[in-house]
């Protein structure tokens, strides 16, 4: 049975300098149970007090040959600075440094009033392989860092058989046009990656070769091609008027949460009629159309060929004038430009080559244009600085159609744009994602 998982290999000799000096070693038994382990901290001089760690699951999972472990750490005492939980688990191999994933645990605040601080809850698991004796530990350590906490949703699926069975029950709520239970599905399941495993260096050949690694296993193919993976076939009449997208989905909360985006996009944009502005990853052209009926001189570019004959054939229903092209990101319209902004709503996230593309809007742009990147799968709290996203709905998406659905860790993402000449700012929302505005760097 096909793993998606590699395999973690134990490394000798790790070490960590915690700058808290908070650091709690516990040992446990290879028996079954939940383990509360509570004690004072390893190092004198910390503002904790004691530290509690408790596992509430230690399950082996034999089919796929791990050990799964979930639980929380809290504190006692003044809050600490440090904004990370690390795990490592200890043999007389080594130590090796877990991939962890950390969430709020509510539940466990409401149960225990008295805990004056809760840390966090974490899921990791290791390598059943790696353990060839009885004994090992587990060793927890907090320190300072930006905090990457990561949701964990539902199971994690690990083998082909168990993605498979995901993946069918996906498909099956798509030709029953079940929209609520296709997104209940997704949410409930993600995969797991060995973060700790990858290059240092996110601009490297070495770590993008990692990610097309990780698409190519789960895609079955041995290259990415944008042209072949992007495209997929659409029934053109099953978007044109009076039922465009999103409304010919049916979905009355997908419909809103669209409606809600586009409201916020509008508000952000600072255009005025008449202002040019370029959209990338125009899709169906439910953004697209809107800006045009706007008064803005609108151009759009889609690399799928479908796409761009539906927005065009709206377009000319509705008496809308708006320059299109199938083509790839970085491409325009002929005679099109420069552009007051360049707009992606929802399709950075499709673009492999992000760096020379970003270097390309800078004469596209004119002189205090905006680059805007709208309800893009930005966040703190992504596992990595960039890559494939590995949430249930995402690897649908790129198992079932070849998408490159890729993710951005926040901090990362700043830094690439700043690498690239333009300063950007967030701007959050309660209800999308949030957007990000980038100007040409002083």
């Amino acid at each position: 049975m096909t793993r998606f998982m590699p395999t973690i290999r134990i490394k000798s000799g790790q070490q960590r300098e915690y700058a808290d000096r908070v650091q709690l070693k516990i040992g446990l038994a290879r028996g079954g149970g939940a383990y509360r382990l509570d004690g004072p901290v390893s190092q004198a001089g910390s503002a904790c007090e004691r530290m509690q760690f408790y596992l509430d699951e230690r399950r082996i999972d034999a089919d796929a040959g791990l050990l799964v472990f979930q639980g929380w750490a809290a504190i006692a005492g003044p809050q600490p600075a440090a904004q990370k939980i690390d795990l490592f688990l200890t043999s007389a191999a080594g130590e090796l440094e877990l991939d962890v994933y950390q969430r709020p645990r509510p539940d466990v605040l409401e149960a225990h009033p008295q805990i004056s601080h809760l840390y966090c809850g974490f899921y990791t698991m290791i390598d059943l392989s790696e353990l060839q004796e009885e004994g090992y530990g587990l060793s927890i350590g907090i320190r300072d860092g930006e905090c990457r906490r990561v949701a964990f949703p539902g199971q994690l699926v690990v083998s082909e058989l168990e993605l498979q069975k995901k993946i069918k029950l996906m498909r099956e709520c798509e030709l029953e046009q079940d929209q609520p239970r296709w997104f209940e599905t997704a949410q409930s399941f993600f995969l797991h990656e060995q973060v700790t495993a990858l290059d240092p260096d996110p601009y490297s050949a070495e770590y993008r070769e990692q990610q097309l690694q990780l698409y190519y296993r789960l895609t079955d193919k041995d290259r990415y091609d944008s042209k072949q993976a992007e495209v997929i076939g659409h029934d053109i009449s099953g978007f044109l008027d009076p039922r465009p997208f999103p409304c010919c989905t049916g979905y009355l909360e997908h419909i809103g949460n669209h409606l809600l985006q586009a409201g916020h996009i509008f508000r952000e944009l600072g255009l005025r009629e008449g202002d040019a502005v370029l959209e990338y990853g125009a899709g169906c052209g439910f953004l697209t159309l809107l800006l045009a009926a706007s008064g803005l001189d609108v151009s759009a570019v889609d690399i799928n060929p479908d796409c761009i004959q539906i927005i065009n054939t709206n377009a000319s229903r509705r008496g809308l004038q708006i320059a299109t092209q199938a083509g790839e990101f970085g491409e325009a319209p002929a005679g099109k430009g420069p552009f007051d902004a360049i707009l992606f709503f929802e399709s950075f996230h499709h673009c492999l080559d992000f760096e020379a593309v970003l270097d390309g809007f800078h004469d596209r742009l004119k002189d205090g244009g905006s680059l805007v990147f709208a309800c893009e799968p930005v966040s703190e709290g992504f596992p990595k600085p960039w890559g494939l996203r590995l949430d249930g709905q995402s690897v649908f998406e790129i198992v079932t159609k070849g998408w490159l659905e890729l993710g951005f860790r926040e901090d990362f993402f700043y830094e690439l744009l700043s690498r690239h000449g333009w300063a950007a700012e967030k701007h959050d929302f309660a209800d999308i994602p949030p957007i990000f505005i980038a100007t040409r760097a002083v």
